[in-house]
Formats: C-alpha cells, sequence, structure tokens
C-alpha cells in the first residue's frame, strides 16, 4: 500500500488527487513534452516504491513526472476514470511467467486490450502462465495494481503491443496502485527496452467497402441510425454509390468480424494540391471505448496519405469531449476559422 498524499487539492470533479515528484536527471529527456498536463495534480513527496521508478526515468532522461491519485489506479478502467483520458491510454503492465525458463515476463498493452496467449508464447518461443500476486510481488517488487514499465532490478524481459506506440499520450503505473506516470507512445519502447509484438486479442481490423453486399449495406444504414436522428438511413443504392465514388473510400472496422464502425474519407484534387476529408466517423455503441475510432481515423490517415493528400481535415462539434480527446491525440491541430453551411435543399 503506498503512502496517502499529505497535502491535496480538490479538482473540479470532485476528486482529491497529489502529485509525487521524482529525482530529476540532469539528462537531455528523450523529446521535448507536451504531454501530462493534468488538472488533476497537486505536490507532495514520493513513496518509497514509487521513487524506484522516477529514479529509473530520470536515468533513462525521461523529463515525466510520476504522480498520485486520491482515487485508486489499480485497474485500467479505474486510472482512466481517475484521470480523465481513454482507458487505451493506460499502460497495461502484465506479469506472466515462461514456463520452461521460469522467467517473469513483463508484458504491456493498452488497457482496453487484453493478452492474445498463443501470440504472445509464439513471440517468446516458450509457453507460458500467469503468475500469482506473491510470486510477482517477490520477483519484481511491486504489487499487482502497480507494476511500472520501467524500475525492475533485474530487468524483466519487456514485451510490448504494437497498438501502443501509435497512442500519443500514455499514462503508466508508477510503481503503487495510486501512482501513475505520463509517456508518449513512440517513446515507449527506448525507455522499457521491450521488445514490440503484436500481441493484444482485441485488435480491431479496418478494411476499405469494395463491395456492396447485404452485410455491408445493412451495417451502413445501422450505423447512419446511431450517427444521425435526423439523417434517412442509406439503403442499398445509395451505398453501392458511395463505393463506387472515386472521390469516397468507406471504411469499415470490424470486432471479431462483426462491422463496429465506418468513416467515410473523401480525397479530391484542387489547384492548391490533393486535399482529404473525414466524415460520418460512427462506432456503434457496444464498441465504444475500445479503439475502433482510432483505429478508424488512423487507416484514413494513412490512406490519404498514400493518394498523396496534403491535408487531412474534418469537423467535431464542441460537446463532443471523447471525439475531440481522440482527434487531439492522434495529430490533429484545431484551426482558427469559420464553417459554413448553405443547405442546397431549401
Amino acid at each position: 500500500m503506498c503512502e496517502r498524499p499529505k497535502s491535496t487539492k480538490r479538482c473540479s470533479s470532485g476528486r482529491t488527487v497529489s502529485r509525487y515528484f521524482g529525482t530529476r536527471s540532469s539528462a537531455q529527456p528523450l523529446a521535448s513534452r507536451a504531454i501530462g498536463h493534468n488538472p488533476r495534480v497537486a505536490d507532495d513527496p514520493l513513496p518509497r516504491a514509487s521513487r524506484r521508478v522516477a529514479d529509473a526515468l530520470a536515468a533513462r532522461g525521461h523529463g515525466g513526472e510520476v504522480r498520485v491519485l486520491s482515487d485508486s489506479a489499480r485497474t485500467a478502467a479505474e486510472a482512466a476514470a481517475a484521470l480523465g483520458v481513454a482507458q487505451a491510454q493506460i499502460v497495461k503492465s502484465l506479469v506472466f511467467r515462461g514456463t520452461r525458463s521460469g522467467e517473469p515476463i513483463l508484458v504491456l498493452l493498452g488497457g482496453a486490450s487484453r493478452v492474445e496467449p498463443a501470440a504472445l508464447e509464439t513471440h517468446l518461443g516458450e509457453p507460458v502462465e500467469r503468475a500469482d500476486a506473491d510470486w510477482i510481488r517477490e520477483r519484481t517488487g511491486f504489487a499487482i495494481g502497480g507494476i511500472p514499465p520501467v524500475g525492475h532490478d533485474p530487468p524483466l524481459r519487456t514485451v510490448a503491443d504494437a497498438g501502443l506506440v501509435q497512442e500519443h499520450e500514455l499514462w503508466a503505473a508508477g510503481g503503487t496502485p495510486f501512482t501513475v506516470f505520463p509517456l508518449r507512445g513512440d517513446e515507449l519502447l527506448a525507455l522499457t527496452g521491450a521488445e514490440l509484438a503484436t500481441v493484444a486479442a482485441d485488435a480491431i481490423a479496418v478494411e476499405e467497402a469494395r463491395e456492396n453486399t447485404p452485410e455491408v449495406a445493412a451495417a451502413v444504414a445501422a450505423l447512419v441510425g446511431e450517427l444521425s436522428r435526423s439523417a434517412a438511413a442509406p439503403g442499398p443504392e445509395e451505398v453501392e454509390r458511395i463505393i463506387a465514388s472515386p472521390a469516397a473510400r468507406l471504411l469499415l472496422a470490424r470486432d471479431g468480424g462483426r462491422i463496429v464502425g465506418m468513416l467515410t474519407l473523401v480525397v479530391f484534387p484542387i489547384p492548391t494540391g490533393v486535399r482529404a476529408w473525414i466524415e460520418d466517423v460512427v462506432v456503434t455503441a457496444a464498441a465504444r471505448e475500445r479503439g475502433v475510432g482510432a483505429a478508424l481515423n488512423r487507416s484514413a490517415i494513412a490512406l490519404a496519405r498514400e493518394l498523396g493528400a496534403r491535408t487531412v481535415d474534418l469537423t467535431s462539434r464542441p460537446e463532443r469531449e471523447a471525439a475531440n480527446r481522440l482527434y487531439a491525440r492522434l495529430g490533429f491541430a484545431r484551426r482558427e476559422t469559420n464553417v459554413y453551411r448553405f443547405d442546397a435543399n431549401r
């Protein structure tokens, strides 16, 4: 159990949180950071377990600070709620035991994901089993719920799921169930020394709709119903026209083979260059908070680049807070401009 903070402040959500400052290093940080700002923090000294993590971060030239929450961050869902971020931004740290080597293996993956044992065993070259709490504490020095990705002595063999490196901002355990620290996805491997592999069982597959099958037409109609109360659901003919259009690319997200989201990417040439626009992004209610929207947008960005687009634009209403946070995480910059719409049906 970590020490509870002695000095705290009340954030706007009503939660009381503190920040623990770790050892500062004179080394140059891995990169200039624009992440880790969170209003739910206050200053306080570090508990012993988190000092190990802070020292390890400082030794690697990392500029982040270990912070503590008054609410438990023992699970990824608790950590996401306490920090006000998406669950996919939480680094889940799981310790397995190699059944032949008997050695601990630390697996890092997104907080909304779970490990596919077969994929992990294929990467490692040996079968694995989940370790019990006592063995984990003995081999790592940290308790379940607070296992960090750094600060282990001796270092653990670490495997990071490929999906994590695509996140702009991540939060990882800081050595106790109440402590966390921020990092960027693109510095995860350098910071932890992890091997990169695809080990998440629930990876979302994104594909371009190239044929208007009954399944695709029905899914598009149902998703439009979730997207807008005023728009009429398109029939098979309208879906066929979208797929056949040389300017539009209809992207579909599948989870376990089932269509759970869609996005339309429009790419068009104008005198100033090729531009791209994202429209009609929607995910089924049952599949939200699982990275579907992020997977759709990343696929759209990659496709726009492949097609030579100079920029990719989209709009999002201010009240769609989760969507706006996602777009910022993906690298979209808010533009200071006015958006006008003319109703051609008037």
